[in-house]
């Protein structure tokens, strides 16, 4: 009926036509209701300032959507925010967007009547579905980008309210950006204007209140995108002022971290849109919208089917992109298990078999050092025999030469060095024996010519007989002497081969103390990572006590340097107090830090906040911001190396620093999980799979550590 007032809802009334008398209902939006030139049907859902009802437009003939006013917000402000809105959704006619269709008032009530959507909003397809396939949220932010292009190029509307709820998707699949109750221009912006919008979806300069513009709606559809591909919002505080904080200073979780399903090029378009600053989102719809078209053009199952840019798609997408299959997901699931009881598995056996370890490289290096030492001594008495001999004091001397004593001692071994000494005491034995004989020769040639000289025929035969004898003694001497000079040949490819042990003696010393300086570089890792800096700066004084080489005692002096610089480094973010308040970091202004907990502030809505945060939790960017007040007179790239340190993310350092004793901690740690796995592989080879599967994972956090080890564990497994 028409003609009823708000004050005849609930009485009994007569009809005009029929002359019947019948109460009517109380609720002025039941079935059957009639507003204006509108018959209400059924209601479709309610909103903050009100709610949509299906009806039918009785002039036209046609379904609409009529959104009517609440009564508590039906004050002058309400009715011109509202009017506002309508007046908005009129003045663009999109593909892409709800159009109003007329705006009135009957009986104290607002009503607007809109286009009416058969289908249902992205919100209510998450809810059911969990997430939306890639593609498919491709294609409905791109649409929604198209709608936000056109209300920015016609009128610089802003929508200020972008979020799942507000996009909805027809019967016919084609995409519609629904509510432009918080719209406005850019130029009707002013310092004092109201903070509005849906928190988890808000920009952060619209927390704050200041000028916003286009880039404002690219940070909440980015922020929808996300939720529409995750099922997850990427901030879900559970107060208003935890949300605005994460939104300003937290860093969502990358989307192909959250689902590796998710390629890593859509991660990086959706990372771009939600970045803090407006400075660094894509700087308009145009660019958005290129971006979005460039892609899908890469992600898209059939690159054929997506519309290029400014163009409607008024279609469902024409193709179904591959599913994650609930095999794939059980087994992910079931590799994160195995994977988790592994690294227990390897942490236990690692305690059992580094003490065996340690012990055997310690008793190693005593008995190389050993065998060094009594080499030696024996090199120095073969060589006091030798020049005994080269000085033809044998006769003399005989006391000196202990050659049982050396053979003795020779006989313990068969090494080359052993080989060697045999060779050299058999010459001198041969060199004495070849000097006595000329000195006995000499002797005889003597008797020889004073016999002759002096004595008669017979004794001239006898010194003839000599003569021969001597002839003889002089043969035998020749021969000697070419077996002396083979043996010298022999001598000298002995001392070359004595050159050549020398030269490997010398590597192997030098790898020895390489492998020690490894071994400390690693135990330092470890240690520091778990503040344990007094323990590490004992080992360090141990490591001392045992040293003798000016080389290592230097390096392991350096080693205590940078311990100490830790413990500064570990007392500044545990326990300075108030020695760096007002530092900014990102979750505020420093207030106060003790028992490694940081107290800090932070204005929200014209309030200071205060909040607490554990040190372990604070960003690398933050704890150098710390770190380079504590240490001032330390370089950028120690500083960083450092934080790397504390913080446990060693395989990190390359990114930050060139220096070659900072690089050679993180190829020491390297290098250990290299040799670790090929142990695996010879005793398990899917567990040895396993663990080079997780130190890839490490790795991938560096570009130099993947490059330099990522063909290392292939080479293994070759």
């Amino acid at each position: 009926m028409r003609g009823i007032t708000q004050s005849m809802l609930g009485r009994k009334v007569r009809c005009p036509e029929c002359d019947k008398t019948t109460r009517l209902n109380s609720n002025p939006f039941d079935a059957g209701r009639i507003i204006g030139d509108f018959i209400i049907q059924r209601k479709l859902g309610a909103g903050s300032i009100g709610a949509v009802y299906f009806a039918h437009q009785i002039s036209l003939d046609r379904p609409i959507a009529l959104k009517v006013l609440s009564k508590e917000y039906s004050d002058n402000k309400g009715i011109e925010a509202f009017l506002k809105e309508a007046r908005a959704a009129a003045s663009l006619s999109h593909p892409n967007l709800v159009q109003a269709l007329g705006v009135g008032e009957e009986n104290g009530i607002c009503f607007m009547a809109m286009t009416f959507i058969e289908g249902e909003s992205v919100k209510d397809i998450i809810k059911r579905e969990g997430q939306i396939k890639v593609d498919k949220a491709l294609h409905i932010a791109q649409q929604v980008a198209e709608a936000l292009y056109f209300a920015w190029s016609e009128s610089e509307l802003i929508h200020r309210d972008v979020k799942p709820e507000n996009i909805m998707i027809t019967s016919e699949g084609m995409v519609k950006l629904t509510d432009l109750g918080l719209a406005m221009k850019e130029t009707e912006w002013h310092e004092d204007m109201e903070i509005s919008g849906s928190p988890s979806y808000m920009s952060p300069e619209q927390f704050t209140g200041e000028k916003i513009d286009t880039r404002s709606d690219i940070y909440s559809l980015g922020i929808s995108l996300y939720q529409t591909l995750s099922g997850k919002l990427p901030f879900t505080g559970a107060t208003l002022k935890t949300v605005a904080r994460q939104h300003f200073h937290e860093a969502s979780k990358p989307l192909h971290k959250v689902d590796p399903m998710i390629p890593s090029k859509v991660s990086a378009l959706v990372q771009k849109m939600i970045e803090k600053e407006p400075k660094d989102r894509y700087q308009n719809m145009e660019e958005l919208i290129k971006a979005i078209w460039k892609v899908r053009q890469a992600t898209a199952p059939d690159k054929d089917l997506v519309p290029s840019v400014h163009t409607i798609s008024i279609k469902k997408l024409d193709y179904q992109l591959q599913e994650l299959t609930e095999d794939r997901k059980k087994h992910i699931a079931v590799e994160l298990k195995d994977d988790k009881l592994k690294r227990v598995m390897l942490f236990r056996a690692a305690v059992v078999i580094l003490p065996i370890v340690l012990v055997g490289v310690i008793w190693a290096i005593v008995s190389h050092f050993e065998t060094a030492r009594m080499r030696n001594d024996l090199t120095l008495q073969i060589d006091k025999l030798e020049a005994l001999v080269e000085k033809k004091q044998i006769s003399t001397n005989m006391k000196l030469l202990s050659w049982d004593d050396i053979d003795r001692q020779l006989s313990k071994s068969d090494s080359s060095f052993d080989k060697y000494a045999h060779a050299r005491m058999r010459y001198i034995k041969e060199r004495m024996k070849t000097t006595q004989l000329a000195e006995e020769n000499e002797r005889l040639l003597k008797v020889a010519k004073f016999i002759k000289k002096n004595s008669s025929l017979k004794l001239k035969k006898l010194i003839n007989d000599n003569m021969r004898a001597a002839e003889v003694l002089a043969k035998k001497t020749a021969e000697l002497e070419e077996k002396e000079r083979l043996f010298n040949e022999k001598i000298n490819a002995a001392m070359r081969s004595k050159n050549s042990l020398q030269d490997k003696l010398k590597r192997s010393i030098a790898e020895h103390l390489d492998m020690r300086k490894n071994t400390i570089r690693r135990k330092l890792c470890i240690l520091a990572s778990k503040l344990k800096l007094k323990e590490a700066k004992a080992l360090l004084k141990v490591e001392k006590e045992k040293t003798t080489t000016k080389g290592m005692l230097e390096w392991l002096d350096a080693k205590i340097t940078v311990v100490e610089w830790l413990d500064t480094l570990r007392v500044a973010l545990t326990s300075s107090g108030e020695e760096f308040k007002g530092k900014r970091i990102e979750s505020g202004a420093i207030k106060n830090i003790e028992d490694g907990v940081v107290e800090y502030t932070i204005m929200i809505n014209d309030s200071l906040e205060t909040g607490k945060i554990k040190w372990t939790n604070l960003s690398e960017e933050s704890l150098y911001s710390i770190a380079k007040q504590a240490l001032p007179n330390l370089s950028e790239d120690t500083l960083r190396a450092l934080v790397l340190i504390i913080k446990g993310k060693i395989t990190k350092i390359p990114s930050v620093t060139k220096n070659k004793e900072h690089l050679a901690i993180v190829w020491a740690v390297c290098d250990y999980k290299l040799d670790l796995i090929k142990r695996l592989l010879n005793v398990d080879s899917e567990k040895a799979q396993e663990e080079a599967a997780r130190f890839r994972k490490i790795i991938a956090e560096s570009p130099e550590t993947n490059e330099r080890y990522s063909r290392k564990i292939d080479e293994i497994f070759e």
